[in-house]
């Protein structure tokens, strides 16, 4: 059975992070990453980690602002808005995600090219899509915004970057079954294993590579 895996809840409070959290469970997820308030309860044979998703434009800032923080979550995650932050997160192996503004005049600019895809091959930082980047926008914007898209998960295949597609939801009502994230997944002309693996296989592997390491890295400041 897959470890359908979201990597990308955004609760705005605690309580709300504990329904997301039963809801995942429901719907047949076994592990999550919340950003910002992570559910303050566990429940049996699900895991989840805590996750921060940084802006950043400056590579000086990125380098200082991921040292200060790298200790506290399970999971980094940049958004990347210029050129000059895409470079430097994808040869900052304390980075795990790499992503790129929705707005696709942005997108233009700063994104997974080919020079990109060079830089980020083989640092284990993965490339995501959200669901919600596709929600709440005009047809057209949509149209060219998954035609991008598209063309950076090609340029990630051909560099064996790992690609992971999230529902970046903030409430209950946003969150998807596994299989329909999947099924939207086939917009950007993939075949059903690949899509399957972007919401299961690559984001678990991640998570739990993670955590381990965390707490290997507790256990060793405990003793």
């Amino acid at each position: 059975m897959r470890p359908f895996t979201d990597l990308h809840l955004r609760p705005t409070v605690s309580e709300q992070a504990n329904d997301m959290l039963l809801l995942a469970k429901e719907m047949g997820y076994k592990h999550a990453a919340f950003v910002g308030n992570p559910p303050n309860k566990q429940i049996p044979e699900f895991t989840f980690a805590t996750r921060v998703d940084v802006e950043a434009r400056k590579q000086r800032e990125l380098i200082d602002v991921v040292g200060k923080i790298r200790k506290w979550y399970d999971i980094i995650a940049v958004k990347c808005l210029t050129k000059e932050a895409a470079r430097q997160a994808a040869k900052d192996d304390r980075i795990d995600i790499i992503l790129f503004p929705e707005d696709p005049t942005q997108r233009k600019t700063v994104w997974l090219d080919i020079h990109q895809a060079e830089l980020t091959s083989g640092t284990g930082c993965a490339y995501e899509v959200n669901l919600n980047e596709l929600l709440d926008i005009g047809a057209l914007r949509l149209s060219r915004l998954i035609t991008q898209i598209k063309k950076e998960i090609g340029n990630a295949q051909k560099h064996d970057i790992p690609v992971i597609f999230s529902s970046g939801a903030s409430s209950s009502i946003l969150m998807r079954e596994p299989k329909a994230l999947a099924a939207l997944a086939s917009l950007f002309d993939i075949d059903e294993d690949y899509a399957l693996n972007m919401i299961s296989k690559t984001p678990a592997e991640m998570l739990i590579k993670n955590l381990k390491k965390r707490e290997r890295q507790r256990n060793q400041n405990a003793g």
